[in-house]
């Protein structure tokens, strides 16, 4: 869904490269570390190891795992402080800018990784056709974008249970360029030519998500939401947040 009205990408670039826009991810670094380690042991477990490209690697959270985990890493970010902080933190060279002026050669990646990227794309289909162009049959796409499906219910719930303002952290809407549901985030991968494995809505109950979500909560919450991660609550009464999916280029 397009967003209108949508915030200019000037301002989008301004905001990503803010400096205490990256602030809680050196926050929970531990915690996101246990999330995409998770990752790889659920939803990508027996794909083998190869080269894997990080767009929107943010501050290098997911290529630090993939590098140790084996895999040849790679990432591309627009934002200048992200960038470099990746390169401190992996001593590895960061492509600083979109993927399509990354150029990179044809089928060369086995994965291709985009964690609440495609939701501030200008042009998705033409971002996923990009990346089906550099990534290696058979290889992989893993997505996770915001859910708006039942948005607004979700956002006052995390409002109320939380603290004031945190629903609009979790998916701060204005600079969100486009809006997917199940459907036409599915719809748009099959328009790019990807052949799409498995896509589902996902809650806070994920190993590491869990974590410093439980963080933010009132103390005289934390032991209902202990119940509602383990049950995945959210997700059964069809208010998970995120959207996950994983699809390969069968060419």
């Amino acid at each position: 869904m397009y967003q209108n009205p949508r915030v200019s990408q000037n301002l989008v670039n301004e905001e990503t490269n803010r400096k205490d826009y990256y602030k809680i991810y050196e926050k929970i670094a531990q915690d996101q570390e246990k999330f995409f380690r998770n990752r790889f042991e659920t939803v990508l477990k027996g794909i083998p190891t190869g080269k894997v490209l990080d767009v929107g690697c943010g501050t290098g959270g997911f290529l630090k795992v993939a590098k140790d985990l084996g895999w040849d890493v790679y990432g591309v970010e627009v934002s200048s402080l992200a960038a470099h902080a990746s390169i401190d933190k992996l001593g590895i060279g960061i492509t600083e800018g979109t993927v399509e002026e990354a150029n990179y050669p044809n089928e060369y990646f086995d994965l291709v990784n985009m964690s609440h990227v495609l939701e501030h794309m200008p042009n998705p289909l033409k971002t996923l056709k990009e990346i089906k162009r550099i990534t290696k049959p058979p290889g992989y796409l893993l997505i996770e974008v915001p859910n708006e499906k039942n948005f607004k219910i979700r956002n006052f719930l995390l409002n109320l249970f939380l603290h004031s303002g945190t629903g609009e952290k979790f998916a701060p809407r204005n600079y969100h360029l486009y809006l997917f549901t199940k459907d036409t985030l599915a719809s748009l991968i099959d328009k790019s030519g990807f052949k799409l494995l498995l896509i589902e809505e996902e809650g806070f109950g994920v190993k590491g998500r869990e974590d410093w979500i439980l963080k933010s909560l009132n103390p005289f919450i934390r032991t209902l939401a202990f119940f509602v991660k383990r049950l995945q609550l959210d997700v059964h009464i069809r208010l998970g947040h995120y959207l996950i999916a994983l699809a390969k280029n069968n060419k």
